[in-house]
């Protein structure tokens, strides 16, 4: 899948190029472009200190997309994806995604704190530099959202995930939800905080001395060697994790914005593996419209 490397970073200086000399914010076609730094204190989700790892990481993303429908109930809009990952000290961590969606938004109502509801399929690819990570993705999600005043939004969500990957241990399935809260404090200016819970199939890397022979028959038939944390076994378990995340962006103008976040994750997994892990994050967001 070398081949995708090339077409994703082709694929997005094409872009930045061709974008560099138009910006028109309220056009139905638009690139939405994003880049971030963070840091990852467990990320082999594993248990015990000995088997814990932590890395930073930068990210980049640029999105085509493009308004096919809009009407006086609701819009469709397609985008295409592409995104790279790169981690500092774990090379096969690295991975490169290009995908697509489709999202329809509608309501019954357009008065002020009516219900927005909306429907989601995601597909992407992606490709680590690690063999067994390699994978075709597919997301559906559905949404509601609702106006509480005129500083406050909230929305939630339904979604299903299915990861289907090179190496067993990472053939992954799990449905979640999560809930929402935006407060926006000024006109450039909006606190968030994020409740989820997910339920399914999770992945934890460690040492087949760290873990318990129940652990090892939870994890039957889905157990592998990795190739990115040497020595170290994949064990694929069922869980429920849950997920808070808050953050603060800070909008430039109509176009661009920072977004500093923090999320802490907690996972219940089959075999009596327990683990946390938190992740922190700094990113810039800007969109530009394309008018031709």
């Amino acid at each position: 899948m070398d081949g995708l490397k090339h077409f994703a970073v082709a694929v997005f200086l094409l872009s930045l190029m061709g974008a560099a000399t138009r910006s028109y914010a309220a056009s139905d076609t638009f690139i939405d472009f994003d880049a971030g730094i963070g840091l990852d204190d467990n990320v082999t989700r594993a248990a015990l200190d000995v088997d814990i790892e932590h890395d930073t990481f930068v990210s980049l993303g640029a999105s085509l997309g493009q308004v096919f429908f809009h009407g006086e109930s609701g819009q469709v809009t397609g985008s295409f994806d592409l995104a790279a990952n790169r981690f500092n000290y774990f090379d096969g961590l690295n991975n490169y995604t290009a995908g697509g969606s489709v999202k329809y938004v509608f309501g019954f109502s357009r008065e002020f704190g009516s219900p927005w509801f909306g429907l989601g399929l995601k597909y992407f690819v992606s490709e680590f530099d690690s063999f067994l990570r390699d994978s075709n993705n597919f997301i559906g999600t559905f949404t509601v959202g609702k106006r509480i005043d005129d500083l406050t939004n909230l929305r939630s969500a339904l979604a299903y995930k299915s990861r289907d990957s090179d190496g067993v241990a990472f053939d992954t399935e799990d449905v979640s939800f999560f809930i929402n809260i935006d407060w926006t404090l000024n006109d450039k200016t909006t606190v968030y905080t994020t409740y989820k819970i997910q339920q399914g199939d999770v992945v934890s890397t460690a040492a087949s001395s760290s873990v318990s022979l129940y652990t090892i028959n939870a994890a039957s038939g889905h157990i592998e060697s990795d190739d990115v944390f040497i020595g170290k076994l994949n064990y694929r378990l069922d869980s429920t994790t849950q997920l808070f995340t808050i953050g603060l962006n800070l909008a430039m103008d109509l176009e661009s914005a920072y977004d500093f976040s923090a999320r802490f994750l907690t996972t219940d997994a089959d075999g009596g593996v327990e683990y946390k892990d938190l992740t922190v994050r700094i990113s810039y967001f800007h969109r530009l419209g394309l008018e031709f």
